[in-house]
């Protein structure tokens, strides 16, 4: 006889609670953590202690604009905030982390964060620059990256509000610079919408041609890399073809910057030295028995760097293990 079939039944089964697989890899990344009432209060504390560092340093940006003049501001460094910041907020258990990453996209980003002894934390994402840029200009935009990001976090200004009159007139602001105030914000606001389109052939060819002046104009490699990050935003705007030029332009300049010295140096050693003739008819007993041994000396091409530069270079924090200062 054939068995029984077994009993079969259904039932009602409630949706399951936990997350798929899927769904948790769709989970957007936060910037904080899920409650953030320990470090908010902590972090008010430490507001009231801080203050705005002293902008000891002076940039001029010139406009990529025809027409639109160079701007001068003053800037406080990264040093001199990291030493504020870190004062107040390692009083209230803050810790500040600024870390580096590589998007999809080839673009280095960096996350900046705060963290407690609660185990609360927040933080903010700041763009920095292409995977492509020149080693001099890609530190250059890290240290504004890590300044900007960090100030903006806790709530701190390092640089002159530039649609504020010039602190060099201690007349009140007539209605001829409000206007001119004014109509530069929009003109800078429209520049930073259309920031993301390249420019036309015309125009891009122009601006190809002012940046690689600059570089050929270059005396020395710091000021080579100085104009390299002066036009690194305007040079995102070129057309493909133009940008490789200038890459190629500055990778030649830079080469040139390098071997100036070098070839300097080679060009005094094979300089023809003077050497002494003798009248006597024939060589003497002595000079005959000594034999004179000529011996030239490759002399190490010295780069002559400035010493204010050099010391404001070795007071910036380690960009590996952000110790501060670097060489210390």
């Amino acid at each position: 006889m054939r068995g029984r079939p077994p009993a079969m039944g259904c039932a009602l089964v409630g949706r399951s609670q936990a997350l798929s697989a899927s769904s948790r890899l769709r989970r957007p990344m936060r910037n904080s953590s899920t409650t953030i009432g320990s470090i908010a209060a902590a972090l008010a504390k430490a507001q009231c202690e801080l203050a705005n560092p002293e902008k000891s340093m002076t940039a001029t940006v010139a406009s990529a604009f025809p027409g639109e003049a160079s701007r001068t501001f003053r800037y406080a460094p990264l040093a001199s905030g990291l030493d504020i910041v870190r004062k107040m907020l390692g009083k209230q258990e803050i810790a500040t982390v600024q870390s580096t990453a590589i998007d999809p996209n080839g673009y280095v980003r960096l996350t900046t964060t705060l963290a407690h002894s609660s185990g609360e934390w927040v933080s903010s994402d700041w763009p920095v620059c292409s995977v492509n840029e020149a080693p001099p200009a890609m530190g250059a935009a890290l240290t504004y990256a890590r300044r900007y990001a960090l100030f903006s976090l806790v709530g701190i200004a390092g640089e002159d509000d530039l649609d504020a009159p010039s602190l060099r007139s201690n007349n009140p602001p007539s209605a001829e610079a409000t206007t001119r105030t004014n109509s530069t914000s929009k003109q800078r606001a429209q520049n930073q919408n259309n920031a993301a389109h390249p420019l036309n052939e015309v125009d891009s060819e122009t601006l190809r041609q002012r940046i690689t002046r600059e570089f050929a104009n270059a005396t020395n490699s710091d000021q080579l890399a100085r104009f390299a990050y002066v036009n690194m935003a305007s040079k995102n705007r070129l057309r493909p073809y133009d940008a490789l030029e200038v890459e190629r332009v500055f990778e030649t300049r830079m080469t040139e910057l390098d071997r100036e010295p070098i070839l300097a140096a080679e060009n005094c050693d094979n300089k023809p030295k003077r050497t002494n003739a003798h009248c006597d008819d024939g060589p003497s007993q002595e000079s005959s028995q000594s034999t004179v041994i000529s011996v030239t000396t490759i002399q190490r091409p010295l780069r002559r760097r400035n010493k204010k530069h050099l010391q404001f270079v070795a007071s910036q924090p380690c960009l590996v293990c952000q110790r501060s200062p670097s060489d210390a």
